[in-house]
């Protein structure tokens, strides 16, 4: 069975020469003064075992955890050699995410599945300020 190691939201994956990942400005919310403009560029990072090498799909849905989906995504990812600590084959997401748009506040959530089985999910709590009163 898939495995999620971790997934997060953060500003910015940096991958250098030697596999290493770094993430930039973690975060779990977004405070929405208007919901006609878009999110700013934001980046889902997961990491996801697998059992076998080889090609795998990664599906990742951003929807309200009542269910609506506000954006969905496949990814084909080839996994080799087992992590000697795990002893699963690890695939990274590392997904930059543009012009999304939000229908309100709420709870919402990124649901990622490995070969159609769901593996996990990151929680997101999308807020609206109270709107500033000027005198």
């Amino acid at each position: 069975m898939p495995k999620l190691l971790i997934a997060t939201l953060c500003d910015d994956v940096r991958e250098e020469k030697t596999g290493k990942v770094s993430l930039m400005g973690v975060f779990d919310r977004f405070m929405v003064a208007d919901f006609r403009v878009a999110l700013p560029t934001f980046w889902l990072f997961a990491q996801i075992g697998c059992e076998t090498e080889g090609e795998h799909t990664l599906t990742v849905e951003f929807r309200r955890v009542e269910g609506d989906v506000v954006l969905r995504g496949d990814i084909k990812h080839s996994v080799v050699g087992e992590n000697s600590v795990t002893h699963l084959y690890h695939a990274n997401i590392d997904m930059r995410l543009e012009h999304v748009m939000l229908p309100g506040p709420g709870a919402y959530e990124f649901a990622i599945d490995s070969d159609g089985v769901p593996v996990g999910s990151v929680a997101v709590d999308v807020i609206q300020p109270a709107p500033q009163l000027l005198q």
